[in-house]
């Protein structure tokens, strides 16, 4: 069961950049509530930071909860400290935008965090970045922003000949060179921005769409399952997983749990799933998610008239 709705499904997701689109430069408000064990007592603070903007702070409230502003979307360095510097909890959290609320839960006895813990995100965000390296990086990302794919890619390179350690530089790198149709260096760079931070949360994602896209689907499922790892609330990297899973191995119930819990972010997932509903039989299971694929998909996207078609023939 290897039908082209699958691969289709795939070739309509882009890697990312550092900064979502259309969050670039643009200040929000994101929103959270602290859960914890037994009350916080005294002044405890929220910190976030991503690896590639400042690092932004805001107080905990006496109900656990907190406001903090951000210049940009993506993966965060989460950090709650408390009184004379302690720090009591750190995760990595995925910031999608405006109007999120973060939920953090912390452990039922708090005590302080190992700061100093072997861990890639810590060396990542550690990392000292040559000034004239930055310098390059920024224009690559004023070029981004400009439409200059070519201009952003001499200049990414540029920042990653002066610190060959910067895995920013090599995951915007390879997502310049993937938007101008490169997959195979895309690839190379995603895996070298790895190689660097085992745990970057975006190079690896990205890697898993480009592999996808390059039909290296075992490749591309390992990635995903190490993406997971890092951004385990990512329904993009669920969607890949379940399509290398498919393409890779045919149906699995896998494959259609990933599906299911990727819908509510990449409509085409119900697509896949209702494929997979139809080939064991249960029409009426693929008929909701055909339905709820063209409640939610957006307007012009290509697969709608098959996705119409395909729920029409089941209806009669």
């Amino acid at each position: 069961m290897r039908s082209c709705l699958f691969l289709a499904g795939i070739i309509v997701l882009g890697v990312s950049g550092f900064a979502q689109e259309g969050e670039r430069n643009r200040e929000f408000t994101v929103r959270g509530a602290i859960s914890a064990g037994r009350p916080l007592i005294g002044d405890y603070i929220v910190e976030l930071a991503s690896t590639s903007g400042p690092k932004e702070t805001a107080p905990i409230s006496g109900d656990g909860s907190f406001e903090i502003h951000l210049a940009q979307s993506g993966p965060q360095h989460l950090r709650i400290v408390g009184p004379n510097g302690m720090v009591v909890h750190e995760e990595m959290v995925y910031v999608n935008g405006p109007h999120q609320m973060l939920d953090i839960r912390l452990a039922e006895n708090i005590v302080p965090a190992n700061s100093t813990r072997n861990t890639v995100t810590l060396q990542e965000l550690q990392h000292r970045v040559p000034a004239q390296a930055k310098k390059a990086f920024d224009r690559g990302e004023q070029a981004v922003l400009q439409g200059k794919s070519q201009v952003a890619i001499e200049a990414f390179r540029e920042a990653v000949s002066l610190d060959p350690e910067y895995a920013d530089a090599l995951n915007e790198l390879g997502a310049a060179e993937a938007g101008a149709g490169d997959l195979a260096h895309a690839a190379e760079e995603f895996q070298k921005a790895i190689d660097v931070a085992p745990e970057h949360a975006m190079a690896l994602p990205n890697l898993s769409i480009v592999l996808a896209k390059l039909g290296r689907f075992r490749e591309a499922e390992q990635v995903a399952r190490r993406a997971l790892k890092v951004v385990p609330d990512s329904g993009r990297i669920r969607y890949i997983l379940a399509a290398s899973i498919v393409m890779e191995h045919g149906d699995s119930d896998e494959a259609l749990d990933n599906l299911e819990r990727a819908a509510g972010e990449i409509p085409r997932a119900h697509l896949m799933a209702a494929e997979i509903l139809i080939f064991r039989g249960k029409q009426q299971d693929a008929i909701v998610h055909l339905e709820e694929y063209l409640r939610t998909a957006p307007p012009d996207d290509k697969e709608r008239p098959m996705a119409e078609a395909r729920l029409n023939a089941l209806r009669h």
